[in-house]
């Protein structure tokens, strides 16, 4: 019989990962509760319940930016970025080295009939002495149902499937970054080509009972939890017509040849994960 084991938080996803004063709407991810049921499974690190995530996800959206200066736009970034707790952030930016601060909505993974959406944005974030800068994209940040294991590791277009089992019902879980802090670095894909890759492990979220959401939920076995643990998440140009992610960040591809450019010469990046704040800015 499996015994719950006690594992940190969700977003203590590498060593050095910050959960200092988390933006309200954050509050529930950092949150981790370890229960059994019948001695042998526990809740992972979760969203809202189901229907508070698809609430949230009502309630969220981007800054609408649109009237913004560039300087203003970094301003309301910084400002957004600095919710995510990670006290190195002003650290980097001081010594003009860019951050990437991701802004997710909550999207369900079977959005767009299993094609997931690019409906998340990617900021990169620098300022130097000419001024202060910030670049966006349109991109995403969560799985598609498209590598969902719906029975004998197929998808239902008859594809592969991809994730980790991590309950123990045979079917492999699809994985997510949770919010928090990272640092990434570039790297090569003979797939992909262009990516960034995760300096150390990230410990995931899984969709362990596929309703397409990461919530409370989806439970974890504790002889598996070591499924929870990713070095693969890359960020990388996606599909024109689906985010071909099944736990990466993705653009579509011209968006990652802007964003790609957009990171300059610099080789490793803080990069932050929030969700999308409830109240409106402009």
């Amino acid at each position: 019989m499996d015994v719950p084991v006690p594992t940190s938080p969700a977003c203590a996803c590498r060593a050095d990962a910050i959960q200092a004063e988390p933006w309200p709407i954050l509050a529930t991810y950092f949150h981790w509760r370890s229960i059994t049921e019948n001695g042998n499974v526990m809740h992972s690190p979760f969203l809202p319940p189901s229907s508070n995530a698809a609430a949230s996800a009502q309630q969220a959206s981007l800054p609408d930016t649109t009237k913004l200066s560039s300087a203003e736009k970094y301003l309301l970034y910084e400002d957004l970025a600095a919710q995510g707790g990670a006290p190195e952030l002003e650290r980097e930016l001081a010594e003009g080295r860019r951050i990437i601060l991701g802004i997710r909505i909550i999207t369900n993974t079977h959005a767009s009939e299993g094609l997931g959406l690019y409906d998340d944005r990617f900021v990169v974030l620098w300022r130097d002495e000419a001024g202060k800068y910030a670049a966006e994209f349109q991109g995403n940040t969560e799985p598609s149902a498209f590598y969902e294991d719906v029975g004998d590791a197929r998808t239902s277009r008859n594809g592969n499937s991809m994730g980790v089992d991590v309950d123990g019902d045979g079917r492999q879980d699809l994985g997510c970054i949770p919010v928090g802090t990272y640092t990434y670095y570039k790297s090569q894909s003979k797939k992909f080509g262009n990516v960034l890759r995760s300096r150390g492990a990230i410990r995931s979220l899984r969709d362990s009972n596929h309703d397409g959401f990461f919530d409370g939920e989806d439970l974890v076995k504790p002889s598996l939890q070591q499924g929870l643990e990713v070095n693969d998440f890359l960020f990388h140009a996606g599909l024109p017509d689906r985010t071909g992610s099944a736990g990466c960040q993705t653009f579509r591809p011209d968006e990652y040849h802007g964003f790609w450019d957009a990171l300059g010469e610099q080789e490793e990046f803080l990069y932050i994960l929030i969700n999308a704040p409830t109240k409106e800015y402009h």
